[in-house]
Formats: C-alpha cells, structure tokens, sequence
C-alpha cells in the first residue's frame, strides 16, 4: 500500500471481477442474459476464438473463485473522501499498519498489496522530498541520481516507474529493490526498514512464488471489504460507472476511468 494508487486501482479491480450478472439473482447463468454492447456476447470467444481461455492459462494467467451475489456501489468517494482515508507516499509503517487495521487487514497484507508497485507509474512529486534539497539516506545514491536525471529540480511534471528494473512484469523485484535500498516512496523503502515487515520483504525478495501466493490470499481478503448484498447497491451495466440516473446534476464524474489518473502518485 505505497501510495493510495495500488489500493484504488485493486479494489476497483476485484469489485469489477466479482460482479454478479443480473440484479434479481446473483446465481443466474450469465450466459442466458443479452449482450451488455451491440454485437459481443458472453460466449463470443466461444465462437471467435475457441481456445482464447487455454491460451490465456497457458501464459501462467491466473484467476479466482469469485463469490456471486455481490453488488456495486451506487456512489463514488471523492478524490478527497478516498485521499483522506489513504495514507500518503510519504507515511511510515506505523502509519500503514494503523490505517490497514481499521479494514482489517495485516502487516503480511500491506507487504503483499504494496507488491503492487512492480509495474505502474510514480510523479516526481510523490518522491521528491526523498530527493531534494538533498538525498534521503535511506535511498541508494545511485538509485537518486538516475532518479534526478528524470526529476531534476523540485516541481518537475514528469512520471517514472515504480520499478525500474522490470517495469512491465509482473513479478518480485519490487522486494529486491527495497532490499538494495531502491524503493521509490517513502511508504516503499520504509517496509524494509521496520522490524514488523522487513522479514516479510525479505521473504518475498528471495521467493517469487510466496508473494504470488500471499498477493492472491490479501487481494481476496480486500475483496471481502464492506461487500454489498441483497437490496443493497446496484448491478452496473459498467463495472466502471454507475448506471444512468444515478448521478444528480452537479454530482461527481459519472466515470470513475474519467478521473482515474488523478490517483496516480
């Protein structure tokens, strides 16, 4: 949980996963509904691409077992409202641990969650206080000067990778570079530095396959958070926005994916 961005953006997806089909019976065979948009339906790769699913499992995708019945908020949290309640970049474990315990979540989930920032973008602005007007010692000085060559002064408008040794994949390297003192928020490096989850980082920078495990068990548990049930919420037509008529004049962006790179640090 590094920054309030991985948080957002994994709540966001496993709400989207699990989404039931049809607002009368969370059990209902999807494939009987009409299509959600003009010319695909729910067996369209079926018929289009037949092994599309084996070839996906084939790549190493992964999946899980979603629990039906579940349903969509019928509001959005402003960006303050979800700002508020997520600790900044530059909060310390203690912060973390504090803000996760009241969702009950645990030192082991805000290490596994945080695992999040092997891919994805950072603003110099979440990390320039680590850089200028001089280097955090916590943070490796060649790591700080290529960091500077992309954010050279305070206020810079530009956008690194979270991880810069293998910014596309998936993987564990986010934990190694918090073991060579290459992470990139203060929320990151501090994982290593406090006795409550240094272990768990160096666990997961040694075994690739415990933090893929440990990632599917805290993504689920998240996934369990203020779940909506029965009358409660709605059914979207798009996991991404509210239906049509839920949003007074005036209110907030209708789609979440409208204002989604507000929440990138």
């Amino acid at each position: 949980m590094a920054s309030a961005t991985t948080l957002v953006m994994l709540v966001a997806a496993v709400a989207c996963l699990c989404a039931p089909a049809t607002a009368g019976d969370g059990n209902a065979d999807a494939t009987r509904q009409p299509p959600v948009v003009s010319g695909l339906s729910f067996d369209f790769y079926r018929k289009s691409c037949p092994k599309a699913e084996s070839v996906v499992r084939n790549q190493e995708g992964r999946s899980t077992k979603c629990q039906l019945g579940r349903r969509d908020s019928a509001e959005f949290a402003s960006q303050q409202d979800v700002l508020s309640r997520l600790p900044p970049p530059t909060a310390a474990v203690p912060a973390l641990l504090d803000a996760l315990a009241k969702i009950k979540l645990d030192a082991t989930d805000l290490v596994a969650l945080s695992g999040g920032h092997t891919v994805g973008l950072a603003h110099c602005s979440s990390f320039e206080g680590r850089l200028f007007p001089r280097r955090d010692p916590a943070m490796n000085a060649t790591f700080a000067g290529r960091l500077r060559r992309t954010c050279p002064a305070a206020g810079t408008d530009r956008r690194t990778p979270n991880d810069v040794r293998t910014p596309n994949v998936f993987d564990n390297m986010y934990y190694v570079n918090l073991v060579n003192r290459e992470g990139l928020f203060t929320s990151d490096q501090d994982l290593f530095a406090d006795a409550a989850t240094k272990p768990i980082v160096e666990k997961f920078a040694a075994d690739e396959k415990a933090f893929f495990d440990q990632f599917a068990v805290s993504m689920v548990k998240m996934g369990q958070i203020s779940v909506l049930t029965g009358s409660q919420g709605q059914v979207r037509r798009n996991c991404s926005a509210r239906n049509p008529g839920t949003v007074a004049a005036g209110d907030l962006p209708w789609s979440v994916l409208e204002v989604a790179d507000s929440f990138v640090f």
